[in-house]
């Protein structure tokens, strides 16, 4: 079935492009994402709106848009251009070195991080358990987050639906790693086409959209689970359809990657406000008819405006929980920001630049990055279009230090901006090598990629693995293109060969994956992961319904396979239940980081009684409590008192797994 979605998807997909007429390979290859990616965040939408988002129901609602595209044969029937029209010219032979020195780093990249599970901190406490729990459930509910910052139960979460779909293809976290692996050839090919619109040269787009994957803060982010990737693919997708809405429905693919963006993160808002203007450079203007912009609202909302309409309606704020107060604008809400200085804001900013993170670039490439950048603002002012596309990062970082607190300040937010430092330097090398020879610019180009992918990275063996796959790709692919019938042959026969033993090398790693993910785990999370470790192995292949107290990282308790129920057990209510629904003193607020006063509003009054009925309405096998001191938890207290009934299996310095074992005729202790 999972070949099948996979299949239906293409085919959609296929079938609306083919309609589209786009005659430009790059423009395709756009527009494929993007339509790949909207169909799967519609569909899952409306399934998760009819709490049926499973396996069934998605073959079923893709067969069914299967066959009304099929049966509708639009009245203008078009050939298919995506690759016939490039395979009739004469291959370009810049093109085809580029792009094996960037498939070699990525081939190098997947096949080094294919045997790790998710490790980051945010794609184990919410991305992944989100998806998961829809994975299970089918419906796409607001799951509340406890003992950390509530507000990520209200974030826009259209970027955990890619992970929702890699379960249900997959049914395991096997290759969740790898999910924003084509948002980053996304965010290159809207790149390259932003720049040829600018009529930057040919080669120096292609430079600038190979120089941008290949930056260290991107190529990371490619094997990482996050949304940061997926946010920068749909902003420089949703920046090119907006300067080229007079073609035939651009208006509709511009929303739908602009409510991809604003659905991915709330960050998107900011990004899409201040890239509008670039709507008053365009001089042909779009002569649609009405239904097309209706149809673009639809989508626009379908694929990622619905949360902030879903949390308005739930909470009365579509930000909630920010307490908004703007002029005579207020909206409610649970949290207030500390008041800082501009001074202050910016000195933390500078500060997260020089302090980068390891996912990061270098504070010293950030600079020369930078630099670089300044230089091409200068060169482009006499074209004001490119020169406001180009001013953009300064505009968007002043919001971002003025809007947000400083404690919420990391880099990889603002992963665009490297999009535009590198179109800086697709046009600074065209000023630099004008009057040369094209032939020694692509040299210098290429020389330059090769360069700075080693100093970035700055390890041997991945820069000498990457140059080995570029030896045997570039031939392969000169091969493909060759005018000799017999090299042609030789070339896609070698090919085929290449990619089964890459493909059975990728794949043959599953049961190995599974063996070794609790032990890769533990590298990454020590004692914790003793704890995930254990409630993986207590009757391993069940299905357990698994009860949590404290600020674990609860994803890894889901199980290999996702077999297994996690949730926590309020102690004053039968249900979880979101934050807004506890009764609130309008006139009280709270810091996004004073976990314990947000405590005394979802565990207040607690009762023994509720939550044992909670415990045995849930079928609970296992209850994980995280030790906590001075003072423990009172989950910890109420099963040391009912040793009968919480018997306690497990122990370290994190935490204690209890059984919870209860006869359904058992009187309440």
């Amino acid at each position: 079935m999972s070949i099948l979605i996979l299949s239906l998807l293409v085919a959609n997909t296929l079938l609306v492009i083919t309609h589209l007429g786009f005659r430009n390979l790059a423009e395709n290859i756009l527009v494929f994402f993007t339509v790949f990616y909207g169909i799967i965040t519609g569909s899952l939408t409306i399934l998760g709106f009819l709490n049926c988002a499973t396996k069934t129901s998605l073959v079923v609602f893709l067969s069914i848009i299967l066959i009304i595209l099929t049966l509708l044969k639009l009245k203008r029937q078009q050939k298919f251009h995506l690759f016939v029209k490039y395979q009739k010219k004469k291959p370009d032979f810049y093109a085809l070195c580029v792009g094996a020195f960037l498939l070699s780093w990525l081939i190098n990249i997947v096949l080094l991080q294919r045997n790790l599970p998710p490790i980051t901190t945010d794609g184990i406490y919410y991305h992944l358990p989100f998806s998961a729990r829809w994975f299970q459930t089918g419906r796409l509910e607001r799951i509340p987050i406890y003992f950390s910052d509530i507000a990520m139960s209200y974030y826009p979460l259209t970027g955990d639906l890619f992970y929702l779909m890699h379960f249900l293809i997959f049914a395991s976290d096997i290759f969740v790693n790898l999910v924003q692996l084509p948002f980053a050839l996304y965010a290159g090919c809207a790149i390259y086409l932003i720049l040829r619109k600018f009529n930057v040269s040919k080669n120096s787009a292609i430079f600038a959209s190979i120089f941008f994957i290949i930056i260290k803060p991107i190529l990371k982010q490619v094997t990482l689970v996050f949304v940061d990737l997926m946010l920068v693919a749909f902003y420089f997708s949703t920046v090119y359809f907006l300067l080229s809405l007079h073609k035939k429905y651009g208006i509709i693919l511009a929303s739908i990657n602009a409510g991809m963006l604003v659905g991915t993160k709330t960050l998107g808002l900011i990004f899409l406000i201040f890239s509008l203007p670039l709507l008053f450079f365009n001089k042909t203007k779009p002569k649609e008819k009405y239904w097309v912009y209706m149809m673009g609202l639809l989508f626009f909302v379908l694929t990622g405006f619905w949360w902030y309409i879903q949390c308005w309606i739930l909470t009365g704020n579509p930000l909630y929980p920010a307490k908004i107060s703007f002029l005579m604008f207020n909206l409610n809400g649970l949290y207030t920001f500390p008041e800082e200085s501009l001074i202050t804001k910016f000195r933390h900013f500078f500060q997260t630049i020089l302090s980068p993170y390891e996912i990061d670039a270098p504070s010293e490439i950030f600079m020369f990055l930078t630099s670089v950048w300044l230089v091409g603002l200068t060169i482009c002012r006499v074209n004001k279009k490119f020169c406001y596309f180009l001013f953009l990062p300064i505009i968007i970082i002043l919001a971002y230090v003025f809007v947000f607190p400083t404690y919420y300040y990391q880099m990889r937010h603002l992963l665009i901006i490297y999009g535009f430092f590198c179109s800086s330097f697709a046009i600074l090398f065209d000023k630099i090598t004008d009057g040369y020879t094209q032939k020694f610019s692509d040299i210098a180009k290429f020389l330059f990629l090769i360069m700075f992918s080693h100093f970035s990275f700055s390890h041997p063996i991945l820069t000498l693995m990457s140059l080995f796959l570029f030896l045997f790709i570039f031939p392969l692919l000169l091969g493909l293109f060759s005018q000799k019938e017999k090299i042609r042959k030789i070339s896609i026969a070698t090919s085929l060969i290449t990619s089964t033993t890459l493909i059975f090398i990728f794949f043959s790693n599953i049961q190995f994956y599974k063996n070794t993910r609790m032990k890769v785990f533990e590298i990454f999370y020590g004692k914790q992961a003793e704890v995930w470790s254990f409630v993986d192995s207590y009757k391993p292949g069940q299905k357990k319904a698994i009860a949590y107290v404290g600020d674990f990282f609860i994803f890894p308790f889901y199980g290999k396979d996702l077999e297994n129920f996690v949730y926590y057990q309020p102690v004053n209510r039968l249900e979880e239940t979101l934050i807004h629904e506890y009764l609130i003193d309008k006139s009280e607020f709270f810091s996004p980081y004073d976990f314990k006063k947000l405590e005394s509003l979802y565990r207040s009054s607690p009762d023994f009684k509720i939550w044992f009925e909670g415990l045995v309405k849930h079928r609970v096998q296992l209850l994980v409590i995280k030790k906590r001191s001075p003072e423990p938890f009172i989950e910890e207290t109420w099963a040391n008192l009912h040793p009968s009934i919480f018997c306690i299996i497990f122990e370290n310095e994190i935490g204690k797994v209890y059984k919870f074992h209860h006869h359904q005729n058992q009187e309440l202790p």
